[in-house]
């Protein structure tokens, strides 16, 4: 039995005699934390998180996608408005000119890329905020435009969405 397991069958959390093992593990895979590969804490898990999902503008709209964002500063090449489906367009959140420019979707500057990305989403603005309140409360979907699949900028404003909106529901 792990140390914790045994400290925890011995405190009054739980009625005696010993709990069983398979009770037991069902607590551990449930409240223990999770391997350092996933970065958030179980106990995240128990508020329900909405889901956020990126896609890609040009692709067939699901039910599933709740609130559909598109989260690009330049309108998407070749759609008419009235062709998106979306009930939101957050400029502010995409980022700055100057940053897409020097990117270029060039993958060697990938890294370089999402480091600045990120900085520029710390400063925040009334877009990311909304996104953020949105992302809190329901399942939303980011459009984006980009042609790679993996080095985009809507990869970078999920993650870093997802570990806000765990953070401020962790702290309440």
């Amino acid at each position: 039995m792990s140390s914790l397991a045994l400290l925890l069958t011995r405190t009054s959390f739980f009625p005696q005699p010993e709990i069983s093992r398979p009770v037991l593990k069902t607590w551990e895979a449930r409240c223990l934390p999770r391997t350092m590969t996933s970065g958030e804490p179980c106990h995240v898990r128990y508020h329900q998180m909405p889901d956020i999902k990126i896609k890609r503008v040009y692709d067939t709209p699901d039910p599933h996608d709740g609130v559909r964002i598109l989260v690009d500063r330049l309108w998407p090449r070749g759609l008419h408005k009235s062709d998106v489906h979306m009930e939101y367009w957050l400029k502010d959140v995409a980022p700055s000119p100057e940053l897409r420019r020097w990117f270029g979707h060039d993958p060697a500057n990938w890294n370089m890329f999402q480091i600045r990305y990120r900085q520029e989403l710390m400063h925040g603005n009334a877009d990311l905020s909304r996104l953020m309140h949105l992302a809190g409360q329901q399942n939303v979907t980011l459009l984006y435009a980009a042609h790679n699949t993996q080095c985009n900028h809507a990869l970078i404003l999920q993650d870093f969405l997802r570990k806000t909106v765990a953070e401020q529901k962790m702290h309440g």
